[in-house]
């Protein structure tokens, strides 16, 4: 069985914790080909806009956040970020208060944002593009 190649995918270690390598997929197709390099059998991902995932090495320990952007819009974008600072947050151990500032949570919601954006913004001017060439 030939061996499936990791995609190039932007990374960010987990700020704050450095406890886990994000991955941001803005394609179904990348979403499962890093799935099948990791040899697991991926979700089926083609009717959402977008998911987060949590996987962790049984073997090494080692955590892997998939970040996945589907549609090139910020809106899932943020939302997918938001489920991305709530498990950070539950992995280590920060308690989300609705009473508290829970600044912790916000600062990595801002800095997964940050790193995400301008990959989403150029996939969703690419799939424009696309969309504008196969109208003629």
């Amino acid at each position: 069985m030939k061996k499936v190649k990791w995609p190039e995918l932007p990374s960010l270690l987990v700020p704050l914790f450095e406890c886990a390598n994000i991955y941001l997929c803005t394609s179904c197709n990348q979403w499962e080909q890093a799935y099948e390099a990791m040899n697991i059998e991926p979700n089926d991902v083609s009717n959402l806009a977008g998911c987060v995932r949590l996987i962790e090495c049984t073997k090494t320990g080692e955590v892997t956040i998939m970040l996945g952007v589907f549609t090139g819009q910020l809106e899932v974008l943020v939302h997918e970020c938001a489920h991305v600072a709530f498990r950070v947050c539950d992995l280590c151990g920060v308690e989300i208060n609705p009473e508290g500032s829970n600044e912790t949570y916000c600062y990595l919601l801002d800095k997964v944002f940050r790193f995400a954006e301008p990959y989403i913004r150029k996939s969703g001017s690419d799939r424009k593009q696309t969309k504008a060439a196969n109208s003629l």
